[in-house]
């Protein structure tokens, strides 16, 4: 009744970094809670009726109520992650360190995730594994996280700039040594000077990547198709003399910033965890966590227990 998760939201609005007019950032938000949600906890579809802990008020919440409380939940909670990557901290992007001839980034804060890097771990967790990821698509200076669900990849010959896709890599790969005469060409010449000792041949590649984006909420019942959306990129790869993957550039500087997922076979510990372990919706579970949920929610989260209830009854 004293609002404590909604003022406590409020005041971490007032620690972060405001726009021109004072406020908070239009794209600042928990994109970190609502994407591994999104595919570790099953979608609400319908709506959940409980009983408050006075045993009168009838509360309904919404699938998108439900998102909600899951989202900040994983936003607030501690678990283990795997994670690639970092974040590019400079606030102008024309003051990175840059490559005189491409002006491709040299700073490896901001040059961050290898192309290398992204093929081998979306080809291995996408397209062998079957699971999701978490990455960044964009080094703009924003911080977004999106779960990605499906990418698409072709080669394309980086001497030539045409695709071998009839051919796949071993029509489309080059060796260093060609790369290293081609002198006029000042990407790569970039390539060449980059490139590991061990490199035998480059391969250039055409990636699209697929991903869910967020959805304004909706209210009651109301629901919107999933939001798609994708991000092209196109990078060369450097192989070994036996084509394993060993490194890359990106032709622009345009490409992910961090890659991630919670690991696996571990559940997300949050606040008040330890002391709510389960909930089965009753007035009488509800009177006997008030203090543990309002203590939570001054330090803005909520019960992983209640959120697991609303989340199994919705789904």
């Amino acid at each position: 009744m004293d609002f404590s998760l909604t003022n406590s939201e409020k005041s971490e609005g007032d620690t972060v970094q405001k726009e021109a007019d004072g406020d908070v950032a239009g794209w600042m938000g928990h994109c970190h809670g609502w994407t591994p949600a999104s595919y570790l906890m099953p979608k609400p579809v319908k709506k959940v009726k409980i009983t408050a802990a006075d045993g009168k008020t009838d509360i309904t919440f919404y699938p998108e109520d439900i998102k909600a409380l899951a989202t900040l939940y994983w936003a607030e909670a501690k678990f283990t992650t795997k994670f690639l990557g970092s974040r590019c901290e400079y606030a102008d992007r024309s003051t990175i360190p840059a490559d005189a001839d491409t002006g491709l980034w040299d700073d490896y804060k901001c040059f961050t995730v290898n192309p290398a890097t992204l093929t081998i771990t979306i080809a291995n967790q996408i397209g062998i594994r079957k699971k999701n990821l978490i990455y960044d698509p964009d080094a703009n200076g924003q911080i977004w996280n999106q779960p990605v669900f499906d990418y698409e990849m072709s080669f394309y010959n980086p001497v030539t700039g045409s695709s071998g896709v009839t051919g796949g890599l071993s029509a489309s790969k080059v060796s260093i040594l060609k790369i290293k005469e081609n002198s006029t060409n000042k990407f790569l010449n970039f390539v060449a000077r980059k490139a590991s000792s061990k490199t035998a041949s480059v391969v250039g590649v055409n990636m699209t990547v697929k991903f869910n984006f967020e959805n304004p909420p909706q209210k009651g019942m109301n629901s919107k198709e999933e939001n798609i959306d994708s991000r092209d990129y196109k990078y060369v790869l450097e192989l070994d003399e036996d084509d394993n993957i060993i490194g890359g550039e990106w032709t622009e500087n345009k490409h992910p910033i961090f890659i991630w997922a919670p690991a696996e076979n571990e559940e997300p510990r949050g606040y008040g965890d330890d002391k709510v372990k389960s909930f089965d919706g009753s007035v009488e579970e509800l009177k006997a966590l008030t203090k543990v949920a309002k203590s939570a929610s001054k330090n803005r989260t909520v019960l992983g227990a209640v959120v697991r209830y609303f989340m199994e009854q919705a789904k």
